[in-house]
């Protein structure tokens, strides 16, 4: 399959958005939308269908003619770590934030995200989140992990456990904890695994699941 990577001249973008979906038509259009309405425009999107056999491809369309946007399709589903995988080879922007085929923004959303990692020492972000209609919470929704919708990183080579290592849905238990290992084990003065939360504002979580697990 190949992986292209879009040219955004010699800065770059400065945000990766990767979007792992799987079923998910009816929502697709609305994430996307979220992800256009960005207050930040130089941003990179990589859309990687996990293998749906739904109207995904007839959703996404209108969306794939933007130069910012890179797509790819699995024959079959192979999970979120192959989904995420492959999205992060597909892109190269130095911040890396997630948005699931279910889930949106606010439109300030990635203007808090680069703002918080203007701080040199910050590592990771996640954001409040308002979900199931009428709960927010500033950290992981009770009883849940961090969800994707929430965090953003900078760029490290670790991958995400795919099906043969891992089988999950547990963000934390597929990649945040293992993040957080690597950024602690940098040298001194390399940056801490966690840092700020910064503003939910309109980041929604529908309760759905993003991709194929």
């Amino acid at each position: 399959m190949s992986l292209p990577v879009g040219d955004f001249g010699e800065a770059g973008p400065r945000v990766a958005v990767l979007m792992p979906t799987y079923e998910q038509a009816s929502f697709l259009p609305r994430a996307l939308r979220s992800l256009f309405d960005q207050t930040v425009t130089d941003w990179e999107l990589a859309l990687v269908d996990d293998g749906s056999h739904d109207g995904t491809a007839m959703a996404a369309a209108p969306f794939l003619a933007d130069p910012r946007v890179r797509h790819a399709r699995f024959s079959e589903n192979r999970g979120l770590g192959a989904a995420l995988n492959t999205g992060l080879a597909m892109t190269r922007a130095p911040v890396v934030a997630y948005l699931p085929s279910d889930d949106l923004w606010a439109p300030d959303h990635l203007a808090h995200v680069l703002a918080a990692f203007a701080d040199p020492e910050v590592a990771l972000v996640h954001s409040a989140v308002h979900h199931h209609e009428r709960y927010r919470t500033d950290g992981a929704p009770d009883g849940h992990p961090l969800q994707l919708v929430q965090v953003a990183h900078r760029r490290i080579a670790e991958p995400w456990p795919e099906r043969a290592e891992l089988e999950s849905d547990d963000p934390e238990r597929l990649y945040w904890r293992r993040y957080a290992s690597t950024a602690e084990s940098a040298p001194p003065e390399g940056p801490p695994a966690r840092g700020p939360i910064i503003p939910a504002n309109g980041t929604r979580r529908s309760g759905r699941a993003s991709t194929g697990g």
